[in-house]
């Protein structure tokens, strides 16, 4: 019974830190559990009422259920059965699927702050990797048009620090992603076929800069390549030797 009760509440609890389609289709799920167990009990308790045919008594306990019902030419226990369902109704319909929107507007708002959610552009200038020499750059390059960097660092503190100095203006063309340049998953998302330019500047103190850097640039090539672009692509390298062999 333990066992059967934590897969369960594992279910649950994937379902509502998952996507608005996976929790709407729980709370679907749970509307009609409970709708059916309502009108299994009204037929149980009371299986007989003259001149209440079966498909009547159905759509009676659905308009019960959505709505408030009427209790008139109800007997006394069937009314307290009628109250339970339109207190279930309100439950439902006025509580869990208000959170429902509620919670999946906060993850909304949890993944924007934290560089999760990724935008088609096209036209825009994108930054890899977050220096110092960056804030004078963006505040540049956002006069000209859409600016979307991405950082392996902690977005939140990235925006702080980028975002010091700049207008409204030049902050609603710019867009904070979390990433690693190595991952062709993650620097596919930038949309790297549809830019206009790319700054790759890695991060901060980081090791093996110049290899990842490097690396970067090879799957830059291939995701052009493969969409038959030349893309203008400015590398920032720690050592000079390397910037020497690209020479």
């Amino acid at each position: 019974m333990k066992k059967l009760l934590d897969r369960l509440a594992r279910t649950v609890d994937r379902a509502i830190t998952d996507t608005l389609g996976k929790q709407l289709l729980l709370f679907l799920s749970l509307a009609v559990v409970i709708f059916v167990l309502l009108f299994a009990v009204r037929m149980l308790l009371f299986p007989h009422q003259p001149g209440s045919p079966f498909g009547q008594r159905f759509w009676n306990t659905v308009h019960n259920y959505i709505g408030t019902g009427a209790f008139d030419n109800l007997g006394r226990y069937e009314r307290w059965l009628i109250l339970l369902t339109n207190i279930s109704s309100t439950v439902i319909f006025a509580g869990v699927l208000v959170a429902l929107f509620t919670n999946s507007i906060y993850q909304r708002i949890g993944k924007v702050k934290n560089g999760e959610v990724h935008y088609s552009f096209g036209n825009h200038t994108i930054i890899i990797g977050y220096e110092h020499i960056c804030n004078e750059l963006v505040r540049r390059l956002s006069e000209q048009g859409e600016v979307v960097l991405q950082t392996s660092h902690d977005v939140k503190t990235v925006r702080r620090e980028l975002f010091y100095g700049l207008d409204d203006r030049q902050r609603n063309k710019v867009t904070i992603v979390s990433g690693n340049r190595v991952l062709r998953q993650d620097v596919g998302k930038l949309n790297v076929h549809r830019c206009r330019e790319i700054f790759l500047f890695g991060g901060i103190k980081e090791d093996a800069h110049d290899s990842k850097s490097v690396e970067c640039l090879g799957i830059i090539n291939e995701i052009a390549s493969k969409a038959g672009r030349k893309i203008r692509c400015h590398v920032l390298f720690e050592h000079h030797s390397t910037f020497a062999v690209f020479q």
